[in-house]
């Protein structure tokens, strides 16, 4: 389908009911309920947290659930766990490169070592983040004439984490490489990995896009774009010709340095430079042709001379990675073959 197309051809609406139907889901009212009021709580206590730090870095707080109960020593599973990596990570020549980043991460403040007074502490439960799908994604990239993707670089560790949180982050690593002294850390910053940290780096560029300072005639477009264009730490949008993707790349970059992100990894189908397939969400994006596809793993062949079993038929549903639903009418056949052979 040609840029600028999108939701004119027919059947695209049935396409697009489809994807919804099958991204989302059906639920009862009630969930629907809980669910909104729960969000909107998060995003209150994310709001009344939030601040922003001397070096511009912004620092929140991770979403606490009232009325949890205590989560339980885990020091021993840790400390065998710790042990049974470091015999594999010297085996296979790992363990400087290991040990190399934790030093860094120390010295750059993404990680610390838990002060003595503060190695005995009573550590929680928090809410798992809203959702994050952003099914109009592909609609804006193929909207104009050139699309555009950048990604920020190291994003969920640019977002520092507050003092009283950081308890429930922590691990343990060696004091020396001669792994004679073990060391507890506890991380400062947002971390990859925990349900709600694709949440909170969502909810803290959207703050920071916000703020009166970006709220001007001159960069109205540009705001308008990252509003829209991100999903998690990557942007994905377009634009109408070579001159608005000058000002968008530039603006951009200097509006999320404001709040200590850099923007990286840009690539259009414009660019002058020869680039290889690029990935935009889980597709691949030949900027030459300017197609999407995906790519389906290469054990997905049915057609081979044995039974075809429940658990292979799920096996093909599941091996294609789309986390916005792009394929979601492409695979409605096989989950509809899923449900039928379930009767």
């Amino acid at each position: 389908m040609c840029r600028g197309e999108w939701g004119k051809k027919p059947g695209t609406l049935m396409i697009l009911v489809l994807l919804v139907l099958l991204s989302s889901g059906l639920r009862h009212p009630i969930e629907k309920i809980n669910e909104s009021l729960l969000e909107e709580e998060t995003l209150t206590h994310f709001k009344e947290t939030i601040r922003i730090c001397e070096d511009q870095r912004y620092e929140v707080a991770l979403p606490w659930l009232a009325g949890h109960p205590a989560l339980y020593d885990k020091y021993d599973a840790a400390e065998s766990r710790l042990r049974t990596a470091t015999k594999r990570f010297i085996n296979e020549n790992y363990f400087e490169a290991y040990n190399n980043v934790f030093k860094q991460w120390e010295a750059e403040g993404i990680i610390e070592a838990v002060p003595i007074n503060q190695l005995a502490k009573e550590v929680h439960t928090y809410l798992t983040d809203p959702s994050l799908r952003h099914q109009a994604i592909p609609q804006r990239f193929r909207s104009y004439a050139i699309g555009v993707i950048a990604d920020v670089k190291q994003a969920f560790l640019q977002i520092r984490l507050r003092t009283e949180d950081r308890d429930v982050l922590r691990f343990l690593w060696w004091e020396n490489t001669g792994c004679s002294e073990i060391r507890i850390y506890r991380h400062c910053r947002v971390v990859f990995g925990v349900s709600s940290s694709p949440f909170l780096l969502n909810v803290t560029i959207s703050y920071h896009l916000e703020r009166e300072k970006f709220q001007t005639e001159s960069l109205r477009k540009t705001i308008g774009h990252l509003k829209e264009g991100f999903y998690v730490d990557n942007l994905v949008t377009s634009v109408n010709d070579a001159t608005e993707l000058e000002q968008l790349k530039s603006q951009s970059i200097e509006i999320m340095k404001e709040g200590a992100f850099e923007f990286r990894c840009w690539a259009s189908n414009d660019s002058k430079e020869d680039q290889d397939k690029q990935m935009v969400l889980g597709l691949s994006w030949d900027v030459v042709s300017d197609e999407l596809s995906c790519k389906l793993p290469a054990n997905t062949d049915c057609t081979q001379e044995k039974p075809v079993t429940k658990r292979a038929l799920l096996s093909v549903i599941n091996s294609v990675y789309d986390p916005i639903g792009f394929t979601a009418p492409a695979l409605l056949l096989p989950k509809l073959l899923m449900q039928e052979a379930w009767r």
